[in-house]
């Protein structure tokens, strides 16, 4: 008998911890499909253009669209400049930051008015080496720039290593459909369960002295 109760705890505990992981997993997944929608219009001093893939030296779709947003932050005058993250991609020849400084000067913005850094290949690192270029270059708040869908993650990990930030999503991104929504926001809930993990018990990995940041502009 008294195995049988042992075992039926066990049970009981095992099902309240399913029903606690898939409570916060749906928690999680609706936090950032709402913080998706949310767009601050404020002015700052950058918008940070967080790296996306190249195709063939050419910025994919999913970039340009960031590109293009960060593009019309500069021209209505809610930023001062634009720093384009992103090193060389596996596949790639060129780095993600380069092609987006290239496009963004085919789109009329001047070459004085673009900082990037081409050493980072996540999105920790992307804000990372862009925080070390706003200090050298003395700005003092960013608009973040990416995909509705990676607006809240991209933000928490902004704010934890102190980058004063606000959200601005692209407004062209290329995740339009059902479908592609639902798997982008699977991953973004796995990485977002991913930064909570890190943020909590490996704090250091946002300390911006332990990431050698070199500026290419």
């Amino acid at each position: 008998i008294g195995m049988i109760k042992v075992g039926r705890w066990i049970k009981r505990i095992l099902l309240f911890v399913l029903a606690l992981a898939v409570a916060t997993v749906t928690y999680l997944a609706f936090s950032i499909y709402q913080f998706s929608e949310r767009s601050q219009h404020v002015k700052a001093d950058v918008a940070i253009v967080l790296g996306a893939s190249v195709i063939r030296n050419k910025p994919s779709p999913v970039y340009l669209a960031r590109i293009k947003q960060a593009v019309d932050l500069l021209k209505t005058q809610q930023v001062k400049a634009l720093i384009f993250t992103g090193g060389v991609g596996a596949g790639e020849a060129v780095a993600e930051s380069e092609v987006g400084r290239l496009t963004a000067m085919t789109m009329g913005v001047p070459y004085t008015n673009i900082q990037f850094e081409s050493q980072s290949h996540t999105t920790l690192e992307n804000l990372l080496q862009a925080y070390q270029l706003m200090k050298q270059h003395h700005y003092r708040s960013a608009l973040i720039v990416s995909d509705p869908l990676h607006m809240k993650r991209a933000m928490a990990i902004a704010h934890t290593i102190g980058i004063p930030a606000f959200s601005s999503p692209s407004k062209y991104t290329q995740f339009k459909s059902t479908k592609v929504k639902a798997r982008m926001l699977a991953r973004e809930v796995y990485y977002y369960l991913g930064y909570l993990y890190n943020a909590y018990f490996r704090p250091v990995k946002f300390h911006i002295s332990k990431v050698d940041v070199k500026a290419d502009h």
